[in-house]
């Protein structure tokens, strides 16, 4: 068993919030939305510890501590930067959606709807999100 490092995690987070300034870069009216997958399953065979998977081969599986690593991603996307205005960087919207997805071939993925995934009406729910970029987007263009 192996309990990998959060860095697994928060790297790519880290990435994709230098994409917003790439993205409004281009144009103040472009919009940045960001979808974020988060794992609540508490054990994971990740592609990065298991670069040549193979059945017949001892396969690295990966523990999880749930719910708190899903809440410690969670944490991190709550404080990834919003644009408050056309000349600020930041994401337009975010929507989080949480799957426990053991990554082994044979195990259903399942769409975690409990704690710790958004709930309706919450800012980071999927349904949310739409209505904000709906909204944005309105906003955006109403001239046009």
């Amino acid at each position: 068993m192996h309990d990998g490092p959060f860095e697994v995690f928060a790297a790519p987070i880290r990435r994709a919030q230098l994409l917003s300034p790439i993205v409004h870069g281009a144009s103040n009216n472009a919009l940045s939305i960001g979808m974020v997958t988060v794992n609540v399953a508490e054990e994971f065979i990740s592609p990065g510890f298991n670069k040549q998977w193979d059945p017949k081969m001892r396969t690295v599986i990966s523990q999880h501590k749930q719910p708190a690593a899903a809440l410690k991603v969670l944490d991190m996307i709550d404080n990834a930067p919003r644009r408050t205005s056309t000349s600020a960087t930041g994401y337009d919207g975010l929507g989080v959606v949480a799957l426990r997805l053991r990554n082994d071939g044979t195990t259903p993925v399942e769409v975690h709807t409990a704690v710790p995934a958004p709930r309706p009406g919450e800012i980071f729910h999927y349904g949310s999100m739409i209505r904000r970029m709906a909204n944005e987007y309105d906003s955006a263009f109403a001239k046009i």
